[in-house]
C-alpha cells in the first residue's frame, strides 16, 4: 500500500486506498494517530480515525430546524448555537453528547434553565469532557475567601451536599460555592483568579443580578491560575475564555498546572 500523509500541529491527513482520512487536533485521539503515522503504522492510524468518525456519526445530539434535540427532547436554543460552533471549531459533537447527558442529570429544571441563561450571557466554553469552564477568586492561601477552609490549589475538587446550596435563584448572595465569568471577578475580594471546571449537573442557582454573570454550584475542580491558563493557551484564546464556544482539555496536557 502506498500512502501519503500530511501532519501539522492542527491536523493529520492520510491518503490511502483511494480515500482521504483526516483527524484534527481537537480530537482526543489526535496524538495517538500522529504517533502511529510517525511509526509508519498507517493501517492502525486509519482504524483509529475511522472509529472516531463512527462515534461522531452516532452522536445523539441533532439539529432539528432551529433547535437541538437530545434523545428526542428539544433543548434550550443556546445549544443550537453551541452545536454549530463546536463543529466549526473542530470539537467533536460527541463532546456535546457528554455535556447534554450531564445536563440531563441535573435534578432541578429551574437550575437547568438558569444555567442556559448563564451560558447565553457569559459565553463560557463547553469542554470535550462534557463540562464547562468558569472562574473563582481565592485568597492568598489558595483557600476560599469566605471561610478560608476549602483548598483551591490546582487539581483540588471541592464539593458539598446539593441540599446545602441555596437553590432560590432570587437570592443573590447565599450558601454554596460561587463561580463567575471574567467580568465579575473584580466584584469579589481575594488574591488569585482560578480557572475551574464544573459539571452542568452540579449547577444549583444563577442569581439574576449582575447580568447573570455568577452562579452557585455544589461541586467544582480547580484547573490552574488564570495567569497560567493565559500562558498555556496564548494566541489561540486571546480573550482567554470569553467568547469561545468550546475548549479541548488536551491543550493542558503536559503542562505544569501547579502554583
Amino acid at each position: 500500500m502506498t500512502a501519503k500523509t500530511l501532519i501539522t500541529s492542527r491536523k493529520a491527513i492520510v491518503h490511502a486506498y483511494g480515500k482521504k482520512y483526516e483527524i484534527n487536533n481537537n480530537s482526543p485521539d489526535f496524538k495517538h494517530v500522529v504517533e502511529l503515522l510517525n511509526q509508519n503504522k498507517t493501517r492502525a492510524a486509519i482504524g483509529v480515525i475511522n472509529k472516531q468518525s463512527k462515534n461522531i456519526q452516532q452522536a445523539e445530539a441533532k439539529i432539528v430546524g432551529n433547535t437541538v434535540e437530545f434523545r428526542g427532547k428539544k433543548l434550550h436554543p443556546v445549544f443550537a448555537e453551541a452545536y454549530v460552533l463546536n463543529k466549526k471549531y473542530g470539537l467533536s459533537v460527541e463532546a456535546l453528547d457528554k455535556f447534554f447527558a450531564n445536563l440531563n442529570k441535573n435534578p432541578n429544571p429551574i437550575s437547568v434553565d438558569a444555567f442556559c441563561n448563564f451560558l447565553t450571557a457569559c459565553k463560557m466554553p463547553i469542554t470535550d469532557r462534557g463540562t464547562f469552564l468558569a472562574y473563582k477568586k481565592i485568597n492568598e492561601h489558595y483557600r476560599d475567601c469566605h471561610t478560608n477552609t476549602f483548598d483551591n490549589r490546582p487539581g483540588c475538587t471541592n464539593k458539598m451536599p446539593r441540599e446545602e446550596v441555596d437553590s432560590k435563584q432570587s437570592n443573590t448572595c447565599s450558601t454554596g460555592f460561587h463561580v463567575c465569568n471574567y467580568n465579575y471577578l473584580s466584584e469579589f475580594t481575594g488574591r488569585y483568579n482560578m480557572v475551574v471546571e464544573i459539571n452542568p449537573m452540579d449547577v444549583v442557582a444563577v442569581p439574576p443580578d449582575y447580568a447573570l454573570s455568577k452562579m452557585r454550584v455544589c461541586e467544582y475542580t480547580v484547573l490552574c491560575t488564570l495567569d497560567k491558563f493565559k500562558d498555556i493557551v496564548k494566541s489561540n484564546y486571546q480573550d482567554v475564555l470569553g467568547n469561545h464556544p468550546c475548549f479541548n482539555t488536551s491543550q493542558l496536557e503536559g503542562h505544569d498546572l501547579s502554583i
